[in-house]
């Protein structure tokens, strides 16, 4: 569906038009001189040489018009932001909602390892929510099962710019082996680090 047209677009559309069709006026009666003798309301010179400029300043006065009113209206008035400082919940210190793996990683981009460990030892024991689909689940090790995220669809494979959660398998085999392929997960998880800086997402639970 189209966009409506407000006020000032109509003005400053007709004005643009009306010009147009002012200057080819002119321009076709220019060399008709028997017209303009048998007709002389079609004499477009004169006075008429102005009118295309003075539509084209009402409408650019128009465009400008609503340029400074959409800027100062209610809706584009937008609040701005909150910072993305970690929340408190109990004993769990949570990242913001916005932090997610590919933006940590993106904080290392040209770091050595060990510049990227030291970096990212800040988030390191910090709790984060995850959702995604589910593409795959099954036994990292003896005691350890984890989710696989998919993309936005499960034809594009794997979500590698995703955490790949970690659950204890005492705890949450039984939960986990409910889940199907398809299905929409969310949950909460610990970040930690392994050896060369990777993160990861441990002690995960789903809610």
């Amino acid at each position: 569906m189209g966009q409506k047209l407000g006020l000032f677009d109509k003005v400053t559309v007709g004005t643009i038009v009306g010009a147009g069709i002012v200057e080819a006026a002119q321009q076709a009666l220019k060399d008709a001189e028997q017209v303009r003798a048998a007709m002389p309301m079609l004499d477009l010179s004169g006075g008429w040489n102005y009118v295309p400029l003075a539509l084209l300043v009402i409408g650019g006065a128009s465009w400008v018009a609503k340029q400074f009113i959409s800027q100062d209206s209610p809706k584009a008035r937008r609040p701005l932001s909150p910072p993305s400082f970690p929340v408190e919940a109990g004993d769990r210190v949570f990242l913001a909602e916005d932090m997610t793996k590919a933006r940590m990683e993106s904080l290392t981009k040209g770091m050595t390892s060990s510049q990227a460990e030291r970096v990212l030892s800040a988030y390191v024991g910090k709790w984060m929510r995850f959702e995604g689909l589910v593409h795959d689940i099954k036994a990292a090790d003896d005691q350890s099962m984890m989710i696989f995220f998919a993309k936005d669809n499960l034809e594009r494979g794997y979500d590698y710019s995703a955490f790949s959660p970690i659950f204890d398998r005492k705890t949450w085999e039984d939960r986990l082996s409910t889940i199907h392929k398809g299905d929409r997960v969310r949950g909460i998880g610990r970040i930690e680090q392994s050896f060369g800086g990777a993160l990861g997402l441990r002690q995960c639970e789903l809610i």
